[in-house]
C-alpha cells in the first residue's frame, strides 16, 4: 500500500466513523464556551468532570464540550437519573457529551444511556458487562487502575501519554535518504565494512548484578479510554462537525 493510499484509508475511516457518530456535519454550530468551574480542562474547547455520585437533577454540570466520567458512579437516588434524561433529550444539540462508563457504572445510568445520540456518545473499555458506543482496547486491570487513581486526587492529565517529539519520517524522506547515502531508520549495519564490525562488536558480559534499586520502574497507569475520548473530538472538530471553542 502506497502512501497515499494509506492516507486515503485513514481519511475515508474517521469520515465513516463522524458520519455514524454525526448524522449529519454541524458546520457553522458551536458548543457554549465552558466555564473554568465546570470541569478541569483537558485540552482547548474541552473539560473533564468526574461525578463519583449522581447529583440531583439541578446539579451544575458542564455548559460545553466535555468529558464526563462516570466509571464507578453511582446514584444519590431515583430522581438523579433525571440528570442522564435531560442529558439524552437534548443531545440532537451540542454541547458534545463524551461519556465514560464501565462495568460497575450503575444499572440505571447505562440503561439511559442505551441507544445512539448524535452529540452524546459513551465510551468504556471493553468488557462483555457493558456495550458503550466506543469500545476501547485496553485491559480492564489497567482502566481500573486509571479509575482508581482519578478517585484518588490524580489529575487526568497525568494519566495521558505524553507526547513525543519525533522525526516525521514517510517514503518521500526514505527515498531522499537512501539516494544521500544516509541508512536508514532501524537497517541492518553494513557488514562489508570491517570499522562496522569493530563497532557492533558485542560488549563483554558484566558480571555485576543488578541491585533492585537499578530495576526497571513500574510501568505508569494511564488511561487510554479518556484518551481515546480526546482523539475522538479533536477528530470531530478536525472534520469540522463541530467547531473548538
Amino acid at each position: 500500500m502506497t502512501l497515499l493510499q494509506l492516507h486515503k484509508s485513514i481519511t475515508h475511516g474517521l469520515c465513516l466513523l463522524a458520519g455514524l457518530l454525526l448524522c449529519a456535519p454541524a458546520v457553522g454550530q458551536s458548543s457554549t464556551p465552558a466555564d473554568a468551574s465546570d470541569g478541569i480542562s483537558l485540552i482547548s474547547g474541552l473539560v473533564y468532570k468526574r461525578l463519583q455520585t449522581l447529583p440531583s437533577a439541578s446539579a451544575k454540570i458542564p455548559t460545553g464540550a466535555a468529558v464526563i466520567d462516570l466509571r464507578g458512579t453511582r446514584i444519590a437516588s431515583p430522581e438523579s437519573v433525571t440528570t442522564i434524561g435531560n442529558w439524552v433529550n437534548s443531545s440532537a444539540h451540542l454541547p458534545l457529551r463524551l461519556v465514560l462508563i464501565d462495568s460497575t457504572t450503575a444499572a440505571e445510568i447505562v440503561q439511559r444511556l442505551e441507544g445512539r445520540h448524535r452529540y452524546l456518545i459513551t465510551l468504556g473499555a471493553a468488557s462483555p458487562a457493558i456495550s458503550p458506543d466506543v469500545a476501547v482496547a485496553t485491559p480492564l486491570r489497567a482502566d481500573e487502575q486509571a479509575r482508581d487513581a482519578l478517585e484518588a486526587g490524580t489529575s487526568p492529565q497525568e494519566l495521558l501519554p505524553s507526547k513525543l517529539d519525533k522525526r516525521r519520517y514517510d517514503e518521500a524522506a526514505m527515498v531522499r535518504d537512501h539516494a544521500n547515502g544516509v541508512p536508514l531508520p532501524d537497517s541492518p549495519p553494513d557488514l562489508s565494512d570491517p570499522e562496522e564490525k569493530d563497532a557492533i562488536a558485542p560488549p563483554a558480559p558484566s558480571t555485576d548484578k543488578a541491585s533492585p534499586s537499578q530495576s526497571s520502574p513500574p510501568t505508569p497507569v494511564q488511561d487510554a479510554v479518556l484518551q481515546r475520548a480526546i482523539q475522538l473530538y479533536e477528530a470531530l472538530v478536525a472534520l469540522k462537525h463541530i467547531r473548538e471553542t
